[in-house]
């Protein structure tokens, strides 16, 4: 539980404070080949990013994600927001074969670990 951030079996439940460390010497090694890729693959999620900006930007209701001028996001994840209710975009989504999906869907303070 401590290694996988307090969780025990269900997803995105959390029973105690605990932390990500779950990178063996085999990952490890991996990861050093990988990180010299690190910056292309950024620049990539960047233009793809900037080309979903462009295509969802005059869409009423979608909120697409803030870069500041000082910063440089790297799109782990492309997060737009919306005042048409999730679910029901989900289902719009999903109904023109399109994937979606809550990355956290019980947020931290609902978590059991932080019931105090």
């Amino acid at each position: 539980m401590l290694r996988n951030h307090g969780r025990i079996s269900k997803k995105y439940e959390h029973e105690i404070e605990g932390y990500s460390s779950r990178l063996d010497n085999l990952q490890a090694a991996i990861l050093r080949v990988k990180l010299r890729h690190l910056n292309k693959w950024n620049e990539s999620r960047r233009r793809n990013a900037k080309k979903y900006n462009e295509l969802l930007n005059n869409i009423d209701g979608i909120i697409t994600p803030y870069e500041a001028d000082y910063a440089k996001h790297v799109y782990h994840l492309y997060v737009i927001r919306t005042d048409k209710g999730r679910d029901k975009l989900r289902e719009e989504l999903k109904s023109k074969g399109v994937a979606t999906g809550i990355h956290y869907p019980i947020p931290l303070h609902l978590q059991p670990a932080y019931k105090y």
